[in-house]
């Protein structure tokens, strides 16, 4: 099987059918990668919750999930968000399917913090449900709605999930935000960061703050896949994010 791209993606690409649209054919005129998306959700876990009367407490960049909050975050997650990106993507001629974090095991989780409530981190995972789906020629979508060992349902953070799932697979993952790319100084774009210019970048203050968090990960990802973890935007095109022409590569040892 040809090494797949897991590629994770949320924020305003979500928001907007029409951006959504437009990912997803990208998607599908790259004939020559498999995939598996890895999506998000919290503006609209956010909003139904709001129209309920929760408010949202967010701690340490988590959102707070009471257990009493899970059917809701469970439904908005991996019923509606999932549904409709399978819907969009089975439109545009792509062959979807829609799964949650904890169908076929494929990840393992605990909870990561009793004050976040049903907050799960992934400490394993099983790649066997979806190496089976892509081999088959399906792209799988997955939300990140996970179990722990006693049947708990937990919210787990996508970039977590996405991480993970890459390290099972050993395979590049591709981190789709609202942001193109890491900056340096002169706000143009790094093309490449490698374990020996990233403490540079660091001590020099070109990268702080949330930025230093996403690419500390990506790093820590890389080295255990062995392959390349790439932040980009999800209104590049996909064939240039791949070609290096667009985005961050951050590239192992």
């Amino acid at each position: 099987m040809t090494l797949p791209y897991v590629i994770k993606v949320g924020g305003a690409l979500l928001e907007s059918t029409e951006a959504t649209q437009a990912f997803l054919h990208n998607l599908y005129q790259i004939n020559d990668i498999q995939s598996v998306l890895v999506h998000g959700g919290g503006t609209q876990v956010a909003s139904l919750l709001n129209k309920l009367g929760y408010t949202t407490i967010k701690k340490d960049g988590l959102r707070v999930s009471p257990p009493e909050q899970m059917p809701y975050v469970t439904g908005m997650l991996a019923g509606a968000v999932n549904k409709k990106l399978v819907a969009q993507a089975n439109s545009v001629g792509l062959k979807a399917v829609g799964i949650s974090a904890l169908d076929g095991k494929t990840i393992r989780a605990e909870v990561f913090d009793n004050a976040l409530g049903a907050v799960g981190q992934p400490i394993s995972a099983d790649s066997t449900l979806v190496e089976q789906l892509i081999s088959s020629e399906w792209l799988p979508i997955m939300a990140c709605i996970g179990a722990s060992d006693e049947g708990e349902l937990l919210n787990i953070n996508a970039d977590h999930v996405a991480a993970t799932l890459a390290e099972s697979l050993q395979c590049p993952l591709l981190l789709l935000s609202d942001v193109p790319s890491v900056l340096d100084a002169q706000k143009q774009r790094i093309t490449e960061i490698t374990p020996a210019s990233l403490p540079t970048l660091v001590n020099d203050k070109v990268i702080t703050d949330g930025m230093l968090v996403k690419v500390d990960a990506a790093m820590a990802t890389a080295q255990k896949t062995h392959e390349p973890v790439i932040i980009a935007g999800w209104r590049d095109s996909l064939s240039a994010i791949l070609a290096g022409d667009a985005g961050t590569h951050v590239l192992p040892e």
